[in-house]
């Protein structure tokens, strides 16, 4: 069980140099039940994560997209999404695109 738990916190922690290079905040880890929805949600900026165990759906207006270990998915902003996961549920990790003040 402990190269289970460190097999994922090395991903985070890469992964989160990598988010952090690419302009986005410190990423936050999620376990999510099986079955579970979340219901319609929003977002106002880009939201980039990896799937690290189990399968993700994202419903938009627009698609239906699934994701699956170790892959990686981009939520553009402004968008009105929600999130469903399989009988096994899932675990990913994610953030947000930083937000930038501009001057005039």
């Amino acid at each position: 069980m402990n190269t289970t738990v460190r097999s994922i916190e090395s991903v985070t922690v890469n992964y989160s140099k990598s988010l952090l290079e690419r302009g986005f905040n410190k990423g936050n880890l999620r376990t999510i039940k099986p079955f579970h929805t979340t219901g319609l949600c929003f977002t106002n900026r880009i939201i980039l994560g990896l799937v690290i165990s189990g399968n993700l759906e994202v419903q938009t207006s627009l698609s239906v997209n699934q994701f699956v270990s170790d892959e990686e998915f981009l939520l553009p902003a402004n968008l009105h999404f929600q999130v469903s996961v399989g009988g096994l549920g899932a675990v990913i990790f994610f953030a947000r695109q930083k937000f930038t003040k501009k001057f005039l």
